[in-house]
């Protein structure tokens, strides 16, 4: 509004980096909100805003409205890259769509995409959400067979499915495998190992791992 008032008048370079600014904060309504009004102005939207706009959507979770701006960026003849892809899995993720992040995962696959280390942790995430730990191995399985190395993320993901399931023992097998990789658990490694005791009412083993 400032720049309207006394100076040039706003471009769609502005207007794309307000949009990526809110999408950075997850703040969806507010990129949404700046996209309408460009329009309204006579701007059309580019690949890299709409970028932002599904960005956005999926820090806030809101996975149906970053696939309908998947769409309408397709409609209007732009091509989705890896980090369009990217954001449309973890905007499933947060909301716990599982089926529909490796629907887009299979997508991303098709048009010539390979998955990298945001698209399998954030799978893995997805799936350790909703305790599905076997899902979380194979993801990790997946990750391991084309060469991708996994993060400390990825194994506090796989720790937390196994105190989402009070499955103490196959944390414990985890961490040894990761312990032989190199990896330093965290704060959070620990709190995942006492969570799988504490939900298996294990309180003794939980205060051992204080």
């Amino acid at each position: 509004e400032q720049m309207e008032l006394r100076g040039p008048k706003p471009c769609i370079v502005s207007y794309g980096s307000v949009i990526d600014a809110f999408a950075k904060i997850g703040n969806s309504e507010k990129a949404e909100a700046s996209l309408h009004y460009m329009r309204s102005i006579g701007l059309v939207p580019d690949a890299l805003i709409y970028n932002s706009l599904i960005n956005a959507c999926a820090k806030a979770g809101h996975a149906s409205k970053a696939e309908m701006w998947l769409h309408e960026m397709e409609s209007c003849g732009f091509v989705p890259d890896q980090k369009t892809y990217n954001s449309l899995i973890s905007a499933c993720a947060k909301c716990s769509a599982t089926e529909r992040a490796e629907h887009w995962l299979h997508r991303m696959q098709t048009r010539g995409y390979v998955p990298d280390a945001v698209t399998f942790g954030t799978l893995m995430h997805a799936f350790a959400k909703v305790g599905n730990i076997t899902k979380v191995e194979g993801w990790l399985d997946q990750m391991l067979r084309q060469n991708i190395a996994p993060n400390l993320v990825c194994f506090n993901t796989l720790l937390h499915a196994c105190a989402q399931r009070s499955d103490h023992a196959r944390a414990l097998r985890w961490w040894e495998s990761f312990a032989d990789l190199g990896f330093k658990p965290n704060k959070i490694s620990y709190n995942c190992i006492i969570d799988a005791y504490a939900k298996d009412g294990n309180r003794e083993m939980a205060e051992e791992w204080l």
